[in-house]
């Protein structure tokens, strides 16, 4: 649940990217990127006559409005892999209290899901500096190009969205190490003994035992 929490934080949130604008009415105002969400940006006026700065955060108006194609890849595959994480974590709650989930395709499915949301965010972030040379964040961060972001650094959304990804690979291992086929022996174990740890007796057709107790010992019969 930590994980997809945030992951939704970092992917919701603006602030992947920290520049200052370099317009005449607002010289060294910090401004903030996401992939589809920006926060402190200039806008031309109502009677379009000035370059107003907008204090607060936004949206673009549209997904086509995002300035870059890499942006907008970037935002699908993120999104998408924090809706898996978020659909993998449900699941993961449910299952405490519905105890006969825990069977090995459940655990299975676990797997595929967290390893392929951990893909996406990585994928989704390792895309996105493929953005950096559009004119929006060449306006705050000076010769920026793809892979140098000139002036501005990168924020602690970004960073919280590269250990959420990690996290989920760490996820998709454990969902492997606790699935039941990572234990043989245990599932031997309650074929020989039962699931009360009792062994498991056979009759001939006369009521009698096939095993002599000498067979099965530590146990009693």
């Amino acid at each position: 649940m930590s994980s997809s929490a945030a992951a939704c934080m970092g992917f919701f949130l603006p602030y992947w990217i920290k520049g200052q604008l370099r317009v005449a009415s607002a010289i060294n105002t910090a401004t903030f990127f996401g992939s589809f969400r920006r926060c402190t940006f200039p806008q031309i006026s109502q009677d379009k006559t000035e370059l107003v700065i907008v204090n607060e955060c936004g949206r673009y108006e549209s997904f086509l409005d995002v300035p870059s194609v890499a942006w907008q890849m970037a935002t699908l595959l993120v999104g998408l892999g924090v809706s898996l994480s978020l659909f993998a974590s449900v699941m993961s709650f449910l299952a405490c209290w519905v105890p006969h989930l825990w069977t090995q395709l459940f655990f299975r499915a676990l797997l595929a899901l967290h390893l392929a949301a951990g893909l996406l965010i990585v994928l989704g972030i390792c895309i996105y500096p493929l953005g950096w040379d559009q004119r929006e964040v060449r306006d705050a961060c000076g010769n920026s190009d793809k892979f140098r972001l000139g002036s501005c650094r990168l924020y602690w959304c970004y960073f919280i969205l590269i250990a959420a990804g990690a996290a989920e690979f760490v996820l998709s291992f454990s969902s492997w190490r606790l699935s039941p086929a990572a234990y043989p022996s245990q599932e031997l174990d309650e074929e020989a003994y039962g699931s009360g740890g009792v062994p498991m007796v056979s009759l001939d057709r006369n009521g009698c035992s096939r095993y002599h107790p000498s067979d099965v010992q530590g146990h009693e019969v």
